[in-house]
């Protein structure tokens, strides 16, 4: 294949290929060099700049190439401009000064996370965690904001809006975050850091949230904070305890008197009830023949 083929392939703007390798060791070095002479100052626009020379080439990851890595070489080439004197060295538009990676290699590692980690995304690309965790990082501190009014937007326009407010646990028994889904277009609206009352009150980004919302209902667990908190942001709104945290109250009471009955009863009749305590949180529609006897079983002791 003929190098101005692979430059084409490689689709990389204002340079040209001098020299290409074999692949040595599953990897294609590739030298580039600026098909301009001369790059306009960054600070004064200036075109007229003056070259003096170059320094050391870097060595810079793109796409593979033919299931290959490539190493872009390129050429660092030192400038002055004549006008404000700056010096600086010639800048691609393919890569951030500096890096390691081209523009086009993060975004196929930040799209590569999509249903994944980042442990597997950079162990698939053969890249130091660090640093993709830092490019992905990076891209999703531009992508969240769009994404999130996005999904504001969604959850203004919807009819009859129902909101959820839960917890979930960062660090159990120490530390846990709050959460509040648009359950209607199933979207997270936002993340408040803990789960006390000055801390969802006090909280700037979930104060704009409410500000902007008028939920037809709230669904939450039967936390007295968040029905106060509801109440006190959303007091029109119906407020529903999830069927969830409900059924694992009953169920806990459930489980409460049998362990007090079981304390009555002989050995064998203790051992039986507790062998088969989770026929007493199954539906009775969904018992066969043999665990409805077994149930009324249980039931006569």
């Amino acid at each position: 294949m003929h190098l101005h083929d692979i430059n084409t392939l490689l689709n990389l703007q204002g340079v040209f290929i001098t020299h290409i390798t074999e692949p040595i060791e599953n990897t294609v070095y590739i030298t580039l060099e600026p098909t301009d002479l001369h790059q306009s100052c960054s600070i004064c626009g200036n075109i007229y700049t003056i070259r003096h020379g170059k320094s050391k080439p870097r060595h810079v990851r793109h796409l593979n190439l033919f299931e290959n890595y490539t190493i872009l070489i390129l050429q660092t080439i030192r400038l002055t401009c004549s006008e404000c004197g700056l010096n600086f060295t010639w800048e691609y538009s393919f890569e951030k000064t500096k890096s390691k990676y081209t523009n086009a290699f993060k975004n196929k590692l930040v799209k590569s996370i999509d249903g994944g980690t980042v442990k597997h995304s950079v162990k698939n690309l053969n890249v130091p965690y660090t640093s993709g965790e830092r490019f992905i990082k990076e891209a999703l501190s531009t992508i969240i904001p769009i994404m999130q009014n996005q999904v504001l937007d969604t959850a203004i326009n919807s009819s009859k809006l129902a909101i959820g407010i839960d917890d979930f646990v960062i660090r159990k028994g120490h530390t846990y975050n709050t959460g509040i889904y648009d359950l209607r277009n199933g979207a997270l609206l936002t993340v408040v850091r803990g789960r006390k009352y000055d801390e969802l009150i006090t909280n700037k980004n979930l104060c704009e949230i409410v500000n902007i919302v008028s939920p037809f209902a709230v669904v939450m667990n039967l936390a007295k904070i968040y029905h106060n908190f509801v109440k006190e942001v959303f007091p029109t709104a119906i407020r529903i305890a999830d069927c969830f945290h409900v059924n694992r109250y009953i169920t806990d009471a459930l489980h409460s008197i049998r362990k007090r009955v079981s304390k009555k009863l002989n050995t064998y009749q203790s051992k039986f009830l507790k062998q088969n305590k989770k026929l007493l949180e199954r539906r009775n529609d969904s018992l066969t023949k043999a665990e409805q006897t077994l149930l009324e079983r249980i039931l006569q002791l």
